[in-house]
């Protein structure tokens, strides 16, 4: 991916569409990438929650990087299988492929443009000159400040290349400017300027509509970050529920009384309770799994993979996901990257005429093998949280059982009863009848 590049809060970015999707921008990108900036930046902080509290939450927080995944394999299949013929100099075009952009190979590049594409529904680079050879500006939505389109063709493009300037290209001049110039009240003051020597602007994009809103990822994006957050609620809560206390009959010593030695609750000593351990509630948790075992099945949902209901002989009602849908989605930004690698070889033809374009032929894949796309990202869908739910929901409910019963065979019975149960049903379903029984 390339760098996230976070404005001054003190700029304010005059193009409507830029200023109004760049969180979505840089939350995307964000999302994608995970670690420990996407925990810091993600966890959400409770109403009522101490300082001291959330700390203790972050310092645990996990991330289940679901998308980060998917796009992994998406980016693998476009580029896997693809065949170029370039009839050209062997010395040009190994500078080309393997430092596009003096730094990383062709192969390494179009994979960021594949992400950036599946985040936002575009991707770009300016191509530009060292003199010697042309290569490539590894660049992004939040390197774009501002662009003006008129009868569907850019009049300029305003993008940041450097943290100190920002340059204007337009198809007869580049200009620059300083950032606080740039931002100024009186608008984009550029402290100098050079002829375009091309006559065009050096702009390629994946797509020619730069305000477009409907990315491959956009809801699956949103999805994430709450499943997040309830995931780490969670997480906290079972931390919670291990921390049990003791009650037990008779009195507090005065010397421990109101102390951090008293793990116990005491209560009268004639009473006829038993001593028992107690702790806070679990039942909830189990709705609260299945929660997100749902919102899991929205956000895949969201990127065309279904859940199919099939009848088995030997496990009564089982389910599986379709990918078809997806494979053809897959099938169409393979058609769109094919275009835009042809259109970059035509620009850095522009800059350096030992490249012709015509003597080079590029062929993406068009068709994908479903079953080998279904067998990677199932195993994805293995590795994820979903597993986790249904061993931790059969936990609960064994635990929840034993709050009410007390005979060893028929708990016995129940424990038998929740290892065969049937967890494969779809989660909007256990969903409505869970909330039908609460």
């Amino acid at each position: 991916m390339s760098k996230v590049v976070y404005i001054n809060m003190n700029y304010k970015l005059r193009n409507t569409f830029l200023s109004e999707y760049r969180s979505y921008f840089e939350l995307s990108y964000l999302t994608y990438e995970g670690g420990i900036e996407y925990i810091k930046k993600m966890l959400s902080r409770h109403l009522r929650e101490t300082d001291s509290h959330f700390q203790k939450r972050l310092e645990i927080a996990s991330n289940i990087n679901l998308i980060g995944k998917i796009i992994t394999i998406i980016t693998s299949f476009i580029l896997t299988d693809v065949e170029r013929k370039i009839n050209i100099k062997e010395e040009i075009i190994n500078q080309y492929l393997s430092k596009i952009d003096l730094e990383q190979s062709l192969n390494e590049f179009l994979e960021k443009k594949i992400i950036e594409y599946l985040l936002t529904d575009n991707a770009f680079t300016i191509v530009d000159s060292d003199g010697e050879r042309a290569y490539c500006h590894d660049i992004n939505y939040l390197n774009i400040y501002d662009f003006q389109k008129k009868f569907g063709k850019l009049n300029y493009i305003d993008i940041m290349l450097e943290e100190s300037s920002i340059i204007r290209f337009e198809a007869d001049r580049v200009s620059y400017a300083r950032t606080d110039d740039y931002f100024s009240d009186k608008g984009p003051v550029f402290y100098t300027e050079s002829p375009n020597t091309i006559d065009v602007i050096p702009f390629v994009s994946v797509n020619s509509k730069m305000n477009s809103k409907i990315a491959y990822f956009r809801d699956a994006i949103y999805i994430q970050k709450t499943i997040f957050n309830h995931y780490n609620n969670i997480n906290q809560q079972l931390i919670d529920t291990g921390f049990t206390i003791l009650m037990i009959p008779g009195s507090i010593p005065k010397d421990k009384a109101n102390t951090d030695e008293v793990r116990y609750i005491e209560y009268l000593s004639n009473s006829q309770a038993k001593p028992e351990f107690i702790g806070p509630p679990t039942t909830h948790l189990d709705f609260y799994l299945k929660f997100i075992a749902h919102l899991q099945e929205q956000l895949l949902n969201s990127l065309n993979i279904y859940r199919e209901k099939t009848v088995s002989n030997t496990s009564g009602l089982s389910k599986s996901y379709d990918y078809s849908i997806m494979a053809r989605n897959i099938a169409n930004i393979s058609l769109k990257m094919q275009e835009f690698e042809k259109s970059i070889w035509k620009m850095i033809a522009l800059y350096d005429s030992r490249v012709k374009p015509e003597n080079i032929e590029i062929q993406y894949p068009k068709n994908f093998d479903l079953k080998s796309l279904s067998e990677q990202l199932n195993n994805v869908m293995r590795v994820s949280s979903m597993q986790i739910s249904e061993t931790l929901s059969k936990e609960l409910e064994k635990k929840l059982a034993r709050k009410f019963i007390e005979n060893e065979q028929t708990l016995s019975k129940i424990d038998k009863e929740i290892d065969t149960k049937n967890y494969t049903v779809t989660a909007n379903k256990e969903f409505s009848q869970l909330k039908n029984q609460l």
